[in-house]
């Protein structure tokens, strides 16, 4: 009975949820922006080549290469401090094949009704979701999924920061073949006064994915996965540049429904970090144990079953890990970035790792001030 109802309310707010998304935009509109006139056009572009190499040994996690190259140009229109409409075009190439992965359109709205408060309706730059931990959304995704399309939500404070977005996965038509699919996540955040030396931190994560709907001809269940991670850290500033910090993190995980084929519907894990940063290198270094935890966007080292088949489970997994991270400005708007990551998997007593390098070029070019056309 409960998960009937279950499949109701998401199936309710799957079918609701273009015309909230449409009416939240039009009440920003409304609310926030003046009927000024539209005054600068600039050309931006972000682009990221990028080679990571995953040397992982057991059965539940496979090693694989990823190495290619993004390409997002686009035409944003200020129509003032509150609006900017960005259009043009996502390109994915993976290195090896003669042709595109993903050529897609760029469409993107952004509205700031408040100060401290903006609404982006339509594409987004997964890189916004950086603060979710590796954990639960796997930093591989900002390769393979750069661009997410759907609704994005921003609000920041003195001490308080929260972002909101919903990312559509797979828009269905009646009859389609496929269940629709989307994610949901979300990020709290509160620091204590920064201004201290050493401070505090609190910080609450969700995900939720979503598979399936009411008009659809696929045949499959429907299947709603929830991963929650709640945090508390304690942070000291040596230095202006330096910074050491202490955190543990309470993760868990939800099947609602039934449907996927592992064995647990419910589960949960525990991490204790410590990290160093400075101006250009961060090092962490933790420990980490599972206890029937799975996330299915999540990085799949840290699991107890595999995220691709054939089925895999386990009962727990532990984890002693360290994280290596390199960044250094080449130039104006020029990145590069190294990272070395090393697991030791208790259980198996295996060494397994993974490496990477990017070089990433974000600009913005000013074109022409429209007014003066006008």
């Amino acid at each position: 009975m409960l998960k009937t109802t279950i499949n109701k309310r998401f199936r309710g707010i799957s079918g609701n949820l273009n015309g909230f998304l449409l009416s939240l935009l039009f009440i920003c509109t409304l609310t926030g922006i003046s009927q000024e006139q539209a005054t600068r056009l600039t050309f931006k572009a972000d682009y990221s080549g990028f080679f990571r190499n995953n040397e992982y040994f057991e059965d539940y996690v496979k090693g694989y290469t990823l190495t290619g190259n993004h390409f997002t140009p686009r035409l944003a229109l200020k129509l003032n401090e509150k609006a900017t409409f960005e259009v043009g075009a996502h390109m994915l190439k993976y290195n090896g094949i003669n042709s595109f992965t993903e050529v897609v359109p760029y469409i993107s709205m952004k509205v700031s009704p408040l100060s401290d408060f903006d609404v982006v309706l339509g594409s987004f730059n997964s890189s916004e979701r950086m603060l979710l931990s590796d954990k639960i959304f796997s930093e591989e995704h900002l390769l393979t999924d750069f661009i997410e399309e759907g609704l994005l939500l921003k609000y920041r404070a003195n001490q308080f920061r929260v972002q909101a977005w919903l990312d559509w996965e797979k828009f269905i038509f009646s009859g389609d073949p496929f269940r629709e699919r989307f994610k949901v996540g979300g990020i709290a955040l509160w620091h204590s006064e920064k201004n201290l030396k050493t401070n505090f931190q609190l910080k609450v994560q969700t995900l939720i994915q979503h598979k399936g709907g009411q008009i659809d001809n696929s045949g499959l269940p429907v299947s709603t996965i929830m991963n929650h991670a709640f945090s508390v850290s304690l942070n000291h500033d040596a230095t202006t540049l330096k910074q050491f910090s202490l955190a543990g993190t309470f993760y868990t995980f939800n099947d609602l429904n039934g449907n996927e084929s592992w064995v647990s519907e419910s589960g949960w894990a525990l991490d204790f970090p410590v990290s160093y940063q400075s101006e250009n290198t961060s090092v962490t270094a933790g420990y980490w144990f599972a206890d029937a935890f799975i996330a299915p966007y999540g990085n799949p080292v840290f699991q107890t079953a595999s995220l691709t088949g054939p089925a895999i489970n386990m009962p727990d997994n532990s984890i002693a890990y360290l994280v290596l991270n390199y960044d250094y400005d080449l130039a104006q708007g020029v990145r590069i970035n190294l990272g070395l990551s090393n697991y030791y998997l208790t259980g198996f007593n295996s060494f397994n790792y993974h490496y990477s390098i990017k070089i990433i070029f974000r600009q913005s070019f000013f074109l022409t001030n429209l007014e003066k056309m006008m």
